[in-house]
């Protein structure tokens, strides 16, 4: 193994601390840290309320990524968008795989002044078999809803956390 030999071990260990050297130098710091804008953030964005059962399944995975909001300051509103494409035809002309594609497209405001302190757009896709039943391609497709619920709400709460815009808007020292 290239790590046992003592030449490219040190080489290694020199890359590494080049590496780290070079994160420290361009203010990197770690989001969960005391005193990160993750743990400052923590309970202090709202989530908008659910108006049908998608926006229910994202409403649920948004709250779960950004945790119950105890004392909010912010409140994160959204539009999804989320349409089903056929991804498989059969010689028979019979669909037997479906690809949900869906957007997300969020801002979050601050509370006390209305402003919006960040926006954007996420977007993804799952896919689900159609081959079978009725009930087992409809069982499928409330899979691959959440599946697709879970990934646009994971991308959301990555985007805004890292965001240095609310980071600031949330008192959090740069």
């Amino acid at each position: 193994m290239w790590w046992s030999r003592p030449q490219q071990s040190c080489r290694a260990a020199f890359l590494l601390s080049g590496f780290l050297t070079a994160l420290a130098s361009c203010s990197f710091s770690p989001l969960y840290a005391p005193g990160g804008a993750g743990q400052a953030l923590s309970g202090q964005i709202e989530i908008q309320d659910a108006s049908n059962l998608q926006t229910y399944e994202i409403t649920q995975a948004l709250t779960r990524a950004f945790g119950p909001a105890r004392m909010p300051e912010f409140r994160l509103t959204y539009q999804s968008r989320i349409v089903s494409e056929d991804a498989a035809i059969t010689s028979g002309q019979e669909i037997s795989r479906v690809n949900l594609i869906g957007t997300l497209r969020y801002s979050v405001r601050d509370l006390a002044s209305g402003d919006i302190v960040t926006s954007g757009a996420t977007n993804g896709f799952v896919g689900y078999s159609a081959a079978g039943d009725t009930v087992a391609t409809n069982a499928a497709r409330r899979d691959a809803e959440k599946r697709l619920a879970t990934i646009l709400a994971d991308q959301t709460f990555a985007a805004v956390i890292s965001d240095p815009a609310l980071a600031v808007a949330a008192g959090v020292p740069q």
